[in-house]
């Protein structure tokens, strides 16, 4: 399955504020689609603040861990410097 462009950091992050209401396991990739490294996962209903440095100018991605694509519900994520 591919992965979703989400954001591209305009600042350092120091945490990250979550809210998934997809019902699936997200992970969640930095750096470029055709070689991405994975740095978390949010597991089903995950209503969390996550301490994670992140550099800015780097790319987040994000894919489901169990099924093709995500086709309902929500995934909020605030980048936090």
């Amino acid at each position: 399955n591919s992965l979703s462009v989400i954001a591209s950091l305009a600042a350092n992050v120091k945490k990250i504020q979550i809210l998934d209401t997809t019902g699936e396991f997200i992970g969640v990739y930095s750096g470029p689609v055709a070689t991405p490294t994975l740095l978390f996962i949010v597991g089903p209903g995950s209503d969390q603040t996550i301490e994670h440095s992140i550099s800015s100018g780097t790319l987040i991605s994000v894919r489901s861990l169990t099924t093709s694509a995500i086709t309902s519900g929500n995934l909020a994520m605030n980048f936090m410097g």
